[in-house]
């Protein structure tokens, strides 16, 4: 074993006590810090020595014999040329009321020593399994038990475990580093191969596994029968699809450990006595999962605070959470901010009611996307009151991206001849898919007025795109066999048809 490692080691083991070491190598001595009881250890005769000092010499790994001394003596484990580690503890004894200050050598046997040889290979894993050496040995300072050749050994099955899901080992380095102690609790209830099979039984994938291990890894600690079982029981019973699990979990795993009568019923009670339909909370947990775990006095009430002092009726905030569940998910903060913008385009009032009840999603977008969607229309040719007008009716248009708005109006002027002025009569026109919409009514409808089958006049624009599928087909696709055809495209373009 090294001499520099058995320093480090040493220093750790110092560290991890509260109790200063010095030592000396060769005829060079270093100081790493001064013990009040003049305290060294030399590394190189495997001795330890020192006086007055209230303390218990613990071997730091196995099951060392005792070796009793008086005080003020120095110390030497077994007197021996082979190096030696020692970590240091302080007794309290119960009978005097006060610290003992007797000392105690735990020396270590010959099969102990071995032992003690693989604590370099044991750092040496760490740092292979991904921990930079600083973090490594900031690990073994904590928990000086994973340089112990058992850890090794007991770690393994986990990366074996891990490695079988496609996981890798990238979840161990990560407990090691943040929560070494977390570490030990999942080694030591072998819980971890049951666990990760039955979430990959629930249709979790690789990448689903991979988040609730890097936000949750302490699912790994938990029962199946009394936690991970009942949670998948209870998120079926409340409505969430089966092939829906593995995006539940993953996205809000704390739900695998929380008490569901005391967490998640109360939360599931009070959205159903603010309107929402019992039959629509899988449907609202499914797209938000994480609704259910923020709580409803320091999240959720100040947000139904702030929408009823905007006018919003309390019987309709059951709406709003069904159309977009992630408007109570957002910072509050931010939420004032994007009202604030609406206000400044000319939303006010009922119609500020209006977007929070019939387009809560909107609230979603970046204040950035919402300023870039307001100048876009600004470009085409609106003003500022113009484009709060289509605003009022459909607020959605600011989530477009500017391509697809873009589209739409170069459409509407180039080909079908109007003025992008034309949309204010027709606001919903901005709401309409261009390929799957707008193309194909304009091409009917131009088809059969070539066709003599409509009269030659101008038609309003909401004569031709707006109207339901079903009254369209019936009021112009019936007036001709083959209209049908062009209206699906099947017969390439009007002049040909027509041809």
């Amino acid at each position: 074993m090294s001499t520099t490692f058995l320093r480090s080691v040493m220093s750790l083991l110092a560290n991890k006590r509260s109790v200063h070491w010095r030592w000396k190598s060769g005829s060079q001595q270093k100081i790493h810090s001064q013990f009040a009881y003049g305290f060294h250890a030399d590394p190189q005769s495997g001795c330890v020595s020192g006086h007055n000092f209230v303390c218990t010499l613990v071997f730091a790994l196995g099951y060392p014999s005792v070796v009793n001394a008086a005080p003020h003596l120095p110390i030497c484990s077994r007197y021996s040329s082979t190096p030696r580690l020692f970590s240091l503890q302080r007794i309290w004894s119960k009978s005097l009321g006060r610290f003992n200050h007797n000392v105690s050598l735990l020396a270590i046997s010959d099969a102990e020593h071995d032992a003690a040889t693989d604590c370099e290979a044991s750092l040496s894993f760490l740092i292979a399994l991904g921990l930079k050496e600083e973090r490594a040995l900031k690990v073994t300072q904590t928990y000086p038990e994973v340089l112990l050749r058992t850890f090794q050994e007991n770690l393994m099955p986990l990366l074996q475990a891990l490695e079988s899901t496609g996981v890798g080992k990238q979840p161990v380095c990560r407990i090691l580093e943040r929560n070494p102690s977390l570490m030990m609790r999942i080694l030591e209830r072998n819980l971890f191969e049951e666990n990760l099979e039955y979430l990959i039984e629930c249709g979790l994938t690789k990448g689903q596994l991979e988040r609730v291990l890097r936000i949750y890894p302490q699912f790994l600690t938990l029962s199946k029968e009394l936690n991970l079982e009942p949670t998948v029981a209870f998120l079926l019973k409340i409505g969430i699809l089966k092939g829906k699990l593995g995006k539940v979990i993953s996205l809000s795993p704390y739900y695998l450990g929380y008490r569901h009568e005391i967490t998640l019923v109360p939360k599931l009670q009070f959205l159903l006595s603010v309107g929402v339909k019992k039959e629509h909370l899988g449907k609202i947990i499914t797209e938000q999962p994480s609704i259910l775990c923020h709580s409803i006095t320091e999240n959720i009430t100040p947000k139904m605070n702030f929408m009823e002092k905007l006018g919003v009726e309390r019987k309709r905030i059951g709406e709003i959470i069904t159309r977009y569940p992630a408007i109570f998910t957002t910072n509050i903060e931010t939420l004032k901010q994007k009202v604030e913008f609406f206000e400044n385009k000319g939303l006010v009032g009922k119609e500020l009611v209006n977007l929070f009840t019939l387009h809560p999603d909107i609230l979603g977008r970046s204040l950035d996307s919402l300023e870039a969607g307001y100048e876009v229309l600004k470009s085409i040719g609106f003003s500022g009151s113009e484009v709060c007008d289509i605003l009022k009716g459909h607020p959605t248009v600011l989530s477009c991206t500017e391509s697809t708005v873009r589209q739409k109006f170069d459409f509407l002027v180039n080909i079908m001849n109007r003025p992008a002025k034309e949309v204010l009569k027709f606001t919903s026109f901005v709401t309409y898919s261009l390929e799957g919409r707008i193309k194909p009514r304009h091409r009917v409808f131009s088809w059969l007025v070539s066709q003599g089958l409509l009269p030659q006049r101008e038609y309003a624009l909401r004569t031709i795109i707006g109207g339901s599928e079903k009254y369209f087909r019936k009021r112009f696709v019936n007036l001709h066999p083959l209209a049908a055809s062009v209206y699906e495209g099947e017969q390439g373009d009007i002049q040909e048809v027509s041809g």
